[in-house]
């Protein structure tokens, strides 16, 4: 049996779909289209979940975030902008700072020396800042300089209250 050293994300059960996508839905323009899925890793680690839909014609596919409802299951919506076939996929990954912060917050709650996780933080934001844009790298950069600089106090606040950091880490995730 092959053993796997990364964790796995697994999508299934995408709805709307007839006969597994055999036949298309059918919609008229300005109308939309919910989409869910049941996403799932094989661990305790944070997902990120990417509804990615255009028309057919189209080169460039617009990304919606999936909004987690619980239990496994995540939803996004699109409208249909003009006549004609539109696509949808899902893409997921593991979400290594958001699954960072997570585990950040939890030990803050209980008190515990958090300095090396402020590092670890740190060095995710330097890899968001060398995937981003100019602009976003800025502010990732910034962050993370933060979390370098100063007492355990003042760098904690950066990210657990600073949601501009949180949000440019989300803009520019390892999705590989």
């Amino acid at each position: 049996m092959q053993q796997h050293d990364e964790p796995r994300v697994v999508i299934e059960d995408i709805s709307p779909a007839i006969d597994c996508g055999r036949f298309p839905i059918k919609r008229v323009v300005g109308e939309s289209i919910c989409v869910e899925a049941s996403v799932f890793a094989d661990g305790h680690e944070e997902l990120a979940v990417m509804l990615l839909h255009r028309p057919q014609a189209d080169e460039e596919w617009r990304r919606t975030p999936m909004e987690h409802l619980g239990n496994d299951r995540w939803r996004a919506s699109f409208a249909v902008s003009q006549v004609g076939v539109h696509l949808y996929t899902i893409s997921a990954w593991i979400d290594d700072f958001a699954t960072w912060r997570s585990r950040l917050l939890k030990r803050l709650e209980v008190g515990q020396d958090v300095s090396v996780e402020l590092l670890i933080g740190a060095d995710l934001l330097e890899q968001a800042a060398a995937r981003a844009d100019p602009a976003d790298a800025a502010g990732l950069r910034d962050a993370a300089q933060a979390l370098r600089a100063g007492d355990a106090a003042a760098r904690t606040a950066v990210l657990a209250a600073d949601g501009h950091a949180v949000e440019l880490a989300r803009r520019n995730p390892d999705v590989s």
